[in-house]
């Protein structure tokens, strides 16, 4: 036992780093090459609890290699960095935890008041919450205690959908509003089980900005929709122009 070397903690972090990248290249970009929706789907639910194992196994195999190199030390940096990073072991192990007792999932709806969306994706320490705005926002998993969770189906992954728009103001905007929801209902390809929000961006004498937000089975029926409301507006003869969003 020779003791613990610079070169043996860079062989961690490196292969820590190499092994996070590899999870991040398969999660964001090998999950997509899956051909067929319902391999892509039943990925997107296995996948968070892969990375769990993976994660595990290699904290495992790294303090079996540190504590062959030199128990003491070993031991004083573990407390020492526990000691350091609890607020961050905390997140881990509430993510952990919550993969395996499946307490959470993609697609699951969170609810508190003023914040109100579903989870698109999780990570080591926390998820990313589409609101039903349109906007995004991380939430911790130590915070979850503080919000309500809807599970959705294990059958279907819903897809959040969200459409800016950009009318010509010859109308009130209340009225450019009802319209835009309306005709979302009557559209085949939206879920009108869930919520449907139309909300104002901007508007001026000229034009009105409105972001519709709604759901879909996939991401193609969201494709349809927005085609549909073209065709809609085009009908009214009511300028409609995608907005950047």
């Amino acid at each position: 036992m020779r003791g613990l070397s610079i070169q043996d903690l860079l062989l961690i972090v490196i292969s820590a780093g190499l092994l996070y990248v590899l999870m991040y290249i398969i999660s964001h970009y090998g999950i997509l090459l899956l051909s067929s929706e319902k391999a892509h789907r039943k990925m997107e639910r296995i996948w968070p609890k892969i990375e769990v194992i993976l994660w595990i196994t290699y904290g495992f195999a790294a303090l079996v290699y540190l504590l062959n190199k030199s128990p003491l030390v070993t031991g004083v940096l573990f407390i020492g960095l526990a000691i350091a990073g609890w607020r961050y072991w905390r997140d881990l192990i509430y993510g952990i935890v919550g993969r395996i007792e499946n307490r959470i999932n993609l697609g699951d709806h969170l609810s508190k008041p003023n914040v109100d969306g579903d989870v698109q994706h999780l990570g080591l320490l926390g998820l990313r919450l589409k609101l039903n705005s349109g906007d995004f926002l991380f939430v911790r998993y130590r915070n979850l205690d503080e919000y309500q969770i809807r599970k959705v189906s294990m059958d279907s992954h819903l897809h959040l959908a969200t459409i800016n728009l950009r009318l010509k103001a010859d109308k009130k905007v209340d009225v450019l509003n009802e319209m835009i929801y309306h005709d979302l209902l009557e559209l085949p390809y939206v879920l009108v089980t869930r919520k449907i929000a139309v909300n104002l961006i901007h508007a001026n004498t000229d034009y009105a900005e409105f972001r519709a937000v709604f759901f879909t089975q996939n991401a193609e029926d969201a494709k349809l929709v927005e085609l549909a409301m073209y065709e809609s507006f085009k009908t009214r003869n009511q300028q409609y122009e995608p907005a950047k969003a």
